[in-house]
Parts: C-alpha cells; structure tokens; sequence
C-alpha cells in the first residue's frame, strides 16, 4: 500500500487520526520535543487507524525520530522543537 507524510495539527489528541492531515511534500523537521509529522499508509486527508507499531513509535518519541534503532531504519515519525 502506498505511504503519505500526514502532519501532527498541535491541537488534537496525538493518538487521534483526525489530529494529522494529508502533506503534499515530505516534512523538514525530524528531532525534536513534539510531533511533527508521521508517515502512514495514503487513506486520504487523514491516516486510518494506527497500527501497533505507529502507535509505540508515537509513545515512545522522547526528542528522537521513530524508530530510532537499528541505526539506518526508515523513520515513520518525525519530531520537531
């Protein structure tokens, strides 16, 4: 299934998919102390249900993007300061 960058809107409950919409570029951000942005199969202006490993990554964020290891693995969600 293809992938699209939903940005975190700052307001919403940031394991709501509501709170993220559809980016048409990829985000600049990537550390950070908050959500930026999250890389999620393409359902449209919002992302579907989160899977289990999206959700761990968002719990998980601390100041790093997720996942953060193995050095190297593809980052689904971004930070930002």
């Amino acid at each position: 299934m293809a992938r699209a960058w939903y940005s975190y809107d700052q307001v919403g409950p940031v394991l709501d998919p509501a709170s993220y919409n559809k980016s048409s570029f990829a985000p600049t951000c990537i550390n950070g102390s908050k959500i930026c942005a999250l890389y999620a199969p393409d359902t449209g202006q919002n992302p579907g249900a989160f899977s289990t490993n999206l959700r761990a990554y968002i719990g998980a964020a601390g100041t790093l993007a997720q996942p953060s290891s193995p050095t190297g693995a593809k980052k689904y969600l971004y930070k930002f300061t």
